[in-house]
């Protein structure tokens, strides 16, 4: 195992990125406490701000499962500003999405809402921009869509 500090930045960026994944889908949570941490400074050194409202999203979860509520809402409401400044809007629908789940568990369903009828109106804008039908139907199909925008509701198309 290399040390990442030792390629170009971007590349060693990549690498953070990949092991980050790779501790989420290995449901290391704690693991993704302390990679998220480390990869936010890297690409905030070299200013890689893409990255960011994804790690953010990411961190959020693992906080999530870790029980750590205030946490979680932080991480996804700086993701929001991350996304929304870089016009991120694939990252930024998700972020809004599990901000209208937190919102809706603490019992408040009216911010609950807006942040669901943002994200779902960024689902639309995806939408109807996909070249093809075919890449449209699977994105509309997908289990996260389908979860925002509702069963066999088709926004916006």
């Amino acid at each position: 195992e290399g040390n990442e500090d030792n390629y170009d930045p971007l590349f060693s960026a990549f690498i953070r990125f990949g092991k980050l994944h790779l501790s989420m889908a290995q449901n290391d949570y704690a693991g993704v406490l302390n990679l998220a941490q480390a990869f936010l400074k890297h690409v905030r050194t070299f200013d890689m701000r893409q990255f960011i409202p994804e790690v953010l999203f990411i961190l959020a979860r693992a906080q999530k499962a870790l029980g750590q509520v205030e946490a979680t809402g932080g991480s996804l409401e700086q993701g929001r500003v991350e996304a929304e400044t870089l016009g991120a809007r694939w990252d930024l629908w998700q972020i809004l999405s599990a901000l209208a789940e937190l919102e809706s568990a603490r019992g408040n369903a009216l911010t609950a809402e807006a942040y669901l009828e943002e994200a779902q109106g960024i689902i639309a804008y995806i939408a109807e921009r996909l070249p093809q039908p075919s890449l449209r139907d699977s994105f509309l199909a997908s289990v996260h869509v389908r979860k925002v925008i509702g069963g066999g509701q088709h926004v916006g198309v």
